[in-house]
């Protein structure tokens, strides 16, 4: 009787064990993923200069975004003059034959060739003087600042100082959120101070950096 009770009790642990191995059968089911990002890129566009053969601008004025034509009020007197050029990335701004109380003023288009929004994210002047590359600069900018410039001392402020060369104001439209496909503006306005030096050069670099809108 108790072989017969050994016996019972072996066959319902084979069986058990039997029923453990069909249970680890599997399948297997796989998701694969992909991501595919866009592209932020932001060009200059074209430009528009504030004195290309008028009378010589004497404030800082203002763009007006509808028509893209500069408005203040000018000298009596067509002597200096306010150029640009650009590429995709670059963009330079030239006074020639400054003198004191001259304002020279340029307004850029910048185009999103990208496929997500972008904004102007910050704004640093990197260099300073005639030899760029010897000056290296890292101030930080804001929008609608006047920043007065004394380049042999490196001084770069917000109040006006004796033997300061010359002043800039950079301003910004649409620029906070640039959806593919449009454009936003950036405006560089120079003033040539009353302590400038006669035939002299200044020279300066300012970087714009873009980001996705959402940073």
């Amino acid at each position: 009787m108790k072989r017969i009770g050994l016996l019972c009790l072996a066959l319902v642990l084979a069986l058990g064990a039997l029923g453990v191995g069909y249970a680890m059968w599997s399948d297997t089911l796989q998701i694969e993923g992909e991501v595919n990002t866009g592209e932020l890129s932001v060009i200059f566009d074209s430009q528009y200069d504030n004195d290309p053969s008028d009378n010589d601008p004497k404030e800082a004025g203002s763009w007006n975004l509808t028509t893209l034509e500069w408005e203040g009020a000018r000298w009596d007197k067509n002597v200096a003059s306010t150029t640009s050029t650009f590429d995709d990335k670059s963009a330079r701004i030239v006074v020639t034959l400054g003198y004191p109380c001259y304002w020279g003023s340029v307004l850029w288009d910048v185009h999103n060739v990208g496929t997500i929004p972008a904004k102007l994210h910050s704004i640093t002047l990197t260099k300073l003087s005639k030899q760029l590359d010897e000056w290296p600069m890292n101030k930080a900018l804001d929008i609608d600042t006047r920043y007065y410039v004394d380049v042999e001392q490196l001084r770069v402020n917000k109040v006006l100082q004796a033997d300061d060369d010359f002043s800039f104001i950079l301003s910004a439209f649409n620029c906070t959120q640039i959806d593919a496909c449009q454009v936003g503006y950036l405006d560089v306005t120079v003033h040539v101070e009353q302590d400038a030096e006669q035939k002299k050069t200044y020279d300066f670099v300012i970087d714009y950096v873009f980001a996705n809108w959402n940073e």
